[in-house]
């Protein structure tokens, strides 16, 4: 029984994973054109391309021996190592983020889509405050649609499995799965509002 709960947990967290992760790589190409040069649009690509090519390379043989390194911690043959590959994941996503956030924030400092780009270096304290702006609402409603259509598919099924199928496990895996996007979609929405700041 234990078994079984644990890989439906893993599962549903998975899905939301596999949720933010869509959600990344559709803005990342708009992200990419606005903050490359449009006159060497190209060029850009290319080298983000041939960079982030060799990073999975290198990444994958890392994730190789850190693989390596939490199997000697089980049985020969246990699958349970495998569940430590979110931690990796987790830990290079944080990093990622990390940068693009200053990326963002430095962006938003030269202007946006109507700044110039620097000619030399410079420090983020030394930028200017950007203007503040008003979110757009209608930013907020692809994802919003988004995220109803999932949190009602999983409060459905956590009735179905209630109500038809009585089985007290999916109740409990598509329940914490339910309140887990609710908070999902409260933190986008303070995200947003906290990116658009002055």
């Amino acid at each position: 029984m234990s078994r079984l709960w644990s890989s439906r947990m893993t599962q549903s967290w998975v899905e939301i994973a596999v949720l933010s992760s869509a959600v990344g790589q559709a803005a990342s190409l708009p992200r990419l054109m606005t903050l490359f040069p449009t006159d060497q649009f190209g060029q850009f690509c290319g080298e983000q391309a041939m960079v982030r090519s060799g990073g999975v390379m290198m990444g994958g043989l890392l994730a190789g021996f850190y693989l390596d390194i939490v199997k000697r911690f089980f049985p020969a043959g246990d699958l349970r190592p495998y569940r430590f590959m979110y931690l990796w994941v987790v830990f290079f996503g944080l990093i990622a983020t990390v940068f693009h956030y200053r990326a963002y924030r430095f962006w938003k400092r030269l202007g946006s889509e109507n700044g110039t780009p620097p000619t030399k270096f410079f420090k983020y304290s030394e930028l200017p405050l950007s203007p503040g702006r008003e979110v757009d609402k209608k930013l907020f409603l692809v994802p919003l649609s988004g995220f109803i259509g999932i949190i009602g598919a999983s409060v459905f099924l956590t009735g179905y499995s209630h109500f038809v199928s009585a089985n007290t496990l999916n109740v409990y895996v598509f329940g914490a799965l339910s309140v887990a996007l609710v908070i999902y979609v409260i933190a986008y929405f303070f995200f947003v509002r906290f990116m658009e700041r002055p």
